[in-house]
């Protein structure tokens, strides 16, 4: 409940270990949602790790908190949080990893 009190802190327990739930059900599941999420998860691990400007700029940003860079499941719990939270935000600031994030969410909604 504690994550919901501030809307857009980007930090919001229930929504990260929601991720976790869904990455490890991806993980061993082989539906087409499952085998989308994690694709574009590996996908946009890849870009994040080949394109150093563009993870300096994630890391001396500060949008995402350091605890994203502790290894790639808590990569992906702060950055659903983040995209959740902050959608627009998130969209203005690192379109690339926006998009990718709403792919692999299979998000279309309008405030999206």
């Amino acid at each position: 409940m504690d994550g919901y009190r501030i809307e857009d802190d980007k930090l919001n327990l229930g929504i990260h270990e929601f991720a976790h739930a869904i990455h490890f059900n991806s993980i061993y599941q082989e539906d087409i949602n499952s085998i989308i999420f994690i694709d574009t998860f590996n996908e946009l691990r890849s870009l994040i790790a080949e394109d150093e400007f563009l993870k300096n700029r994630l890391i001396t940003s500060e949008y995402l908190r350091d605890y994203a860079f502790t290894n790639d499941f808590e990569l992906l719990a702060v950055i659903l949080e983040t995209f959740i939270e902050t959608p627009l935000a998130f969209r203005n600031q690192f379109p690339v990893v926006y998009y990718k994030v709403r792919q692999m969410l299979n998000f279309n909604f309008p405030s999206y």
